[in-house]
């Protein structure tokens, strides 16, 4: 993920998240714009950045002014002659009443941070990242989804909403130039946004001992996340909000007897509501397991997985077999799982000229004896098991009003369900024992119904997919083990062609996506090596699409 003489402009970076961004960001190679107010903070950060080996730029300044915002602009252009990467990160939160004297004060004060000044830096920065072809993250929040359990935050919700769906309407807009843009949406993270609010009796340790994780994350964990979709590697995610805290929001749904509500009123009701899993774009995030330490030198976290057991169920083709020999490469034992022994001959090979020999296991994954048989050799073979991919699965054309439409269910689910719910059964105990992860690939079709109704019996499996997906996520929390979801939309495989797809069939496709074009099966095997690594050490419970902004459109 280099950024070399990439330019980075992070607003707000002075502490916390944008400053665990730009310290990043300069390690990677970028010249980074480092903006706030704090001028002592920015020294510091400025300090950090340059230890990498180049000077940031820093501009002292107050994004909420309109003059202030634009000479950022102008001062990034005049010293760089470019603009790659805009991270809106500049944000506020204050408390106060709707019934309260002060609150239209407050209401501006929120609004102009934190919607005004990234809506007129996006629009000043356009121009030159239609040139770059660059891309745009803003931060946002929990809030932007829940009312954060405190009416006092009412301007800071609404705040983060607006510019939420701000971000979906301009990552549609600008995707005809190819400029990228994508949300996080944190959840607990110690900055100094929630020690600035002063709330009576908060401390952190307190904050912590509520989450279903028993930790909050730390802001190197966001940044981490930040290079990513500011990458290459997620050349076809856009339109989407990424959500840290999504099992925490579930937790407390369903256990908010065990938070102090006197000393936790800002997080007692937060919910994850049906409507918003129904949105399809967004993602949502875990936070870090419990057993896992509670602080880590991101600067170190390499997506190295040598001598790391992975098994990758449909594997003979595709996304599977391009995930497989991703992995060979970056040192892991595979495990190929497949039915078609030709095609998985040719990605054994591919696996074994970077060093180490697969396992290779012929199977239908659909049979329970045959998906036994897999997790039996793989830990015969190699003693262990550190990650699981489910990516088998099949799609059939299926009219609810025939005679064979049960058949054709059934056969969808039993592969695309219940196969990966047995494979994750059976692998637990020794995922368990190596703090492991799975990672199970979906479908947009899982949040949409594709406005194809012959699609019905695939999209109902994905959805059930989501959902296990999530629960087993917070089960496996407390043993260290992380589950996640990848959803994409089109993506140039076998299981398109299979149900007759040809050239026109993928220009077509395209032309559906945001950004006309139709994801490679290596584009969505970055996003699965990202996943599994430690990079994503504190991500679970999610879903995430990548589909060229297929359902922003």
């Amino acid at each position: 993920m280099s950024f070399n003489n990439k330019v980075v402009i992070v607003t707000g970076s002075s502490s916390g998240i944008g400053a665990a961004a730009a310290i990043a960001f300069a390690k990677e190679g970028a010249n980074v714009v480092i903006v706030g107010r704090n001028e002592e903070k920015m020294k510091n950060v400025s300090k950090k950045c340059e230890s990498f080996g180049k000077k940031p730029l820093v501009i002292k300044a107050d994004v909420s002014n309109d003059v202030d915002a634009k000479r950022m602009i102008d001062e990034t252009i005049n010293k760089f002659a470019k603009l790659d990467i805009l991270i809106n990160n500049a944000g506020i939160a204050e408390q106060d009443e709707i019934t309260s004297d002060s609150f239209m004060i407050s209401f501006d004060r929120v609004m102009n941070i934190n919607l005004r000044a990234a809506v007129y830096i996006t629009h000043l920065a356009a121009p030159h990242l239609i040139k770059t072809k660059g891309n745009i993250i803003n931060i946002s929040s929990i809030a932007g989804s829940t009312n954060a359990g405190s009416t006092a935050l009412t301007a800071y919700c609404t705040s983060k909403a607006a510019l939420n769906h701000f971000s979906r309407g301009v990552a549609l807009k600008l995707s005809g130039h190819g400029v990228r843009v994508n949300i996080i949406s944190p959840g607990p993270v110690r900055t100094d946004i929630l020690d600035n609010l002063s709330i009576p009796n908060f401390n952190w340790d307190t904050f912590k001992e509520t989450t279903p994780l028993k930790r909050y994350s730390e802001p190197e964990e966001i940044a981490d996340l930040i290079l990513f979709l500011a990458s290459d590697r997620a050349r076809g995610i856009t339109g989407s909000e990424f959500i840290f805290g999504e099992l925490y929001a579930w937790y407390t749904q369903f256990n908010t007897n065990s938070v102090d509500n006197n000393k936790m009123a800002l997080v007692t009701n937060v919910r994850a509501r049906p409507s918003t899993l129904a949105l399809g774009r967004v993602i949502f995030i875990g936070s870090v397991v419990t057993q896992l330490p509670n602080r880590l030198d991101h600067g170190g976290v390499k997506m190295s997985f040598d001598n790391k057991v992975v098994i990758i169920t449909g594997s003979s083709s595709g996304i599977g077999a391009s995930t497989a020999i991703a992995l060979a490469k970056e040192g892991a034992h595979v495990v190929i799982v497949g039915r078609n022994e030709k095609k998985m001959k040719k990605v054994n090979e591919k696996c074994e000229s970077y060093g180490k020999k697969p396992l290779v296991v012929k199977a239908d994954v659909s049979k329970d004896e045959e998906a036994k048989k897999v997790i039996d050799e793989t830990i015969k073979t190699f003693g262990k098991l550190d990650v699981l991919i489910n990516n088998a699965g099949v799609a059939d054309w299926n009219d609810i009003t025939s005679d064979d439409f049960m058949k054709k269910f059934d056969a969808i689910m039993n592969i695309n369900l219940r196969a990966a719910v047995y494979l994750t059964h059976l692998a637990i105990p020794h995922l368990i024992k190596t703090k492991g992860n799975i990672i199970n690939t979906s479908s947009i079709a899982g949040s949409s119904t594709l406005g194809m109704s012959l699609l019905s019996s695939y999209c109902t499996s994905k959805a059930a997919l989501n959902h296990f997906s999530r629960g087993v996520a917070l089960k496996l929390a407390e043993y260290g083990v992380r589950v996640n979801v990848i959803s994409p939309g089109p993506v140039r495989t076998d299981i398109a062609e299979s149900m007759g797809a040809d050239i026109m069939t993928w220009d077509t496709a395209a032309q559906t996506t945001a950004l006309k074009r139709v994801s490679e099966p290596e584009e969505i095997a970055d996003l699965m090596l990202f996943l599994a690594s430690d990079k994503a050490i504190g991500i679970t419970g999610s879903v995430f699409i990548s589909d060229n902004g297929s359902l922003v459109k």
